[in-house]
């Protein structure tokens, strides 16, 4: 019973995390080999997916919290922002915050304006630039259809948090670059964009025309900017094409922090593509998955110059619901229906699951706690 009681708590985590249409952020690469995902729980590697350990705080597994997101800013540092009980128990958050890579867990109430405790619908994302310095932007249902954000801020590693009151107040994704340049994607449909220059103090909304020569396009759909560091990053664009039903996805490129975007000769259509679609920028490699008729799909590769690269992969195995994560331009991570992580050395020329998930009766609960890394022996 104590067996099955872990593997329905762990399984609740999980279910509360894809509830969140917000939670992408489900599988990193840390280094060359190391890494976090979720899968049966939250797992850590240290051999890119050859053997998995667990590190799910305590309070998920036999506390009554739910995982909602979850960040590592390295190794050592992770949180967890962790809702009570399922996510439609409104108000109440705590963080679980890690030194240790996962060995060890402490746990904070998230204190909340009293306002908000019986709004919230149990959305949010977390994100920290240091150990100290970190963001999280919870969800507010503002209607049947919409639910918007309220962003907060820590300076003592998750301690305490301050509502940050000139947010952009939309539900979605929080990421800072610099103690003073941060960014919130998502709003209606998760096609927004916000930027902010201060610190916070002020947020402008990205709004950046199709580059000449695109054709008529009716909407648009942002993602958050990846940086290579405070100036130079990309941003991906999709542009939706009205008439023919298909979508341009075009890389712009900034030098001045995100003050100005410029678009590169980075261009995919993608026919076999409708709102947002699983991307990341690997170096100054944009990587789209494509889904075509009868649910085959490519990766899809487009370089600041203009080179395309269409390659075939397992991702029929990977399923929907699929995440990319790309340590360099080589070595990347998609995570799957399922929890399954798939690996990639070359750049996504060919693909491995070296531990596939196992649902149902037969998979094995629970996994291996993480131990420490034991001294070499003289």
């Amino acid at each position: 019973m104590t067996k099955v009681r872990v593997v329905l708590l762990v399984l609740a985590g999980i279910l509360a995390l894809s509830y969140c249409s917000q939670a992408r952020a489900q599988a990193k690469l840390l280094g060359d080999d190391t890494g976090w995902a979720i899968r049966v729980g939250l797992q850590w590697t240290n051999n890119d997916g050859k053997d998995w350990q667990q590190i799910t705080p305590p309070a998920v597994l036999d506390g009554g919290w739910s995982m909602v997101n979850a960040f590592f800013l390295n190794t050592s540092n992770g949180w967890v922002l962790m809702q009570k009980g399922w996510p439609e128990v409104y108000g109440q958050f705590a963080v679980a915050t890690t030194d240790n890579g996962g060995l060890s867990w402490s746990v904070k109430p998230v204190n909340l304006p009293s306002f908000y405790q019986n709004a919230l619908s149990g959305g949010g994302t977390i994100d920290f630039l240091d150990p100290m310095h970190g963001w999280m932007n919870l969800s507010i249902e503002s209607s049947p259809n919409f639910n918007s954000g309220v962003l907060f801020s820590t300076d003592d590693g998750g301690e305490t948090w301050r509502h940050v009151k000139s947010g952009p107040r939309i539900a979605g994704e929080v990421r800072f670059i610099t103690l003073e340049e941060g960014w919130v994607h998502g709003g209606p449909g998760d096609i927004e964009l916000y930027g902010t220059q201060d610190g916070g103090k002020t947020w402008e909304k990205v709004n950046l025309p199709p580059p000449p020569g695109l054709g008529p396009t009716s909407t648009r759909n942002y993602y958050l900017p990846k940086f290579q560091d405070p100036s130079h990053g990309y941003l991906p664009v999709s542009f939706f094409h009205y008439e023919t039903g298909a979508e341009t996805i075009v890389l712009f490129q900034t030098a001045d922090g995100g003050r100005t975007w410029e678009p590169t000769k980075g261009v995919i259509q993608c026919p076999g593509c409708s709102g947002l679609v699983p991307l990341t920028v690997a170096g100054s490699t944009l990587l789209v998955v494509e889904q075509s008729a009868g649910y085959r799909t490519v990766l899809v590769k487009a370089t600041p110059d203009g080179r395309v690269e269409r390659l075939p992969g397992p991702w029929a195995a990977i399923g929907s619901g699929i995440t990319l994560n790309f340590l360099n331009s080589a070595h990347g991570w998609a995570r799957g229906a399922g929890g399954n992580v798939w690996v990639t050395t070359d750049g996504g020329e060919t693909w491995t699951n070296p531990a596939p998930v196992h649902h149902g009766l037969g998979f094995r609960m629970p996994l291996p706690a993480r131990k420490a890394p034991q001294p070499p022996q003289k």
